[in-house]
C-alpha cells in the first residue's frame, strides 16, 4: 500500500513536513484526507491565518497535490434581519 505524507504550510510561512505519512490504498483516499486536514486546521485559524495549505508528498519528488483554504470570517450586519 503506497504511503503518503500530508505537508502543511500556513499562510506564506514555511512547509511543516509530514516525516511519518500514512498508507492508504488509492491517491483519492489521500485527498480525501487532506481535504479533511485543511478543514480540521481551520477550525482553528480564523483570525489568525488567511490560507491553510496542504501537500501531498508520495514517492515521487513532485507533490502529488495541493489543497488549499481559504480562512475567513464574515459577519452579518447585526442591524439586519
Amino acid at each position: 500500500m503506497p504511503r503518503y505524507h500530508f505537508d502543511v504550510r500556513y499562510d506564506e510561512e514555511a512547509w511543516l513536513t509530514d516525516p511519518d505519512g500514512m498508507e492508504l490504498p488509492h491517491p483519492t483516499d489521500a485527498r480525501r484526507e487532506a481535504l479533511l486536514t485543511a478543514a480540521e486546521l481551520a477550525k482553528d485559524a480564523v483570525g489568525r491565518h488567511s490560507r491553510i495549505s496542504v501537500r501531498i508528498r508520495d514517492s515521487h519528488p513532485e507533490p502529488l497535490l495541493t489543497v488549499n483554504i481559504a480562512v475567513a470570517e464574515k459577519k452579518r450586519d447585526p442591524g439586519t434581519a
